[in-house]
């Protein structure tokens, strides 16, 4: 797999999960340029990437596409539960990320609530994960170590109660 390839996969990784595990409904671009797009996912056959090129095919048998390096940021969204509220449910913040080694897993609960936290590489193959467990509310930080690991993006899973989102890492 060629390297440019490579570091779009997590965009690709992040919208299989998130459209299996919190059932998302939709999926919004916001483009650098200030435009933004939106699409139901029962409308998306697939997306893929040629090269720096993300196309996104839908069902009627039309292709979108567009350069990744346009794309500011993209979210999916649930009937019920989505991107939004689950922001409200916890903050996660990663860092130093590009990391190093190791890594600060921050994160804040505003009420106490089972939570379970699972690393991913980009071919899917879990590679640590914390056993879930109820945690009170307030701020917790969870220290990794990921020495032995290759170089990289990989795909951290949050989950709670209320649904998942995922957040990219990358290790240099």
């Amino acid at each position: 797999m060629k390297k440019s390839k490579a570091k779009y996969l997590p965009l690709l990784w992040a919208a299989l999960l998130m459209a299996t595990s919190s059932q998302a409904q939709s999926i919004y671009f916001s483009f650098k340029d200030g435009t933004q797009a939106a699409y139901s996912l029962a409308d998306v056959h697939n997306i893929t990437f040629t090269g720096d090129v993300m196309k996104l095919q839908k069902t009627d048998g039309t292709t979108l596409s567009w350069n990744v390096s346009t794309i500011g940021n993209y979210r999916y969204e649930a009937g019920t539960v989505g991107i939004k509220e689950m922001a409200n449910t916890a903050e996660l913040l990663i860092y130093p990320n590009p990391a190093l080694g190791n890594v600060n897993i921050s994160y804040q609960l505003p009420v106490a609530q089972q939570v379970s936290i699972a690393i991913f590489d980009l071919q899917g193959k879990s590679v640590k994960t914390w056993a879930t467990e109820q945690q009170i509310a307030g701020n917790h930080l969870l220290q990794w170590q990921a020495e032995g690991l290759a170089k990289g993006s990989y795909l951290l899973r949050f989950t709670t109660a209320k649904g998942s989102f995922s957040k990219t890492i990358i290790l240099q």
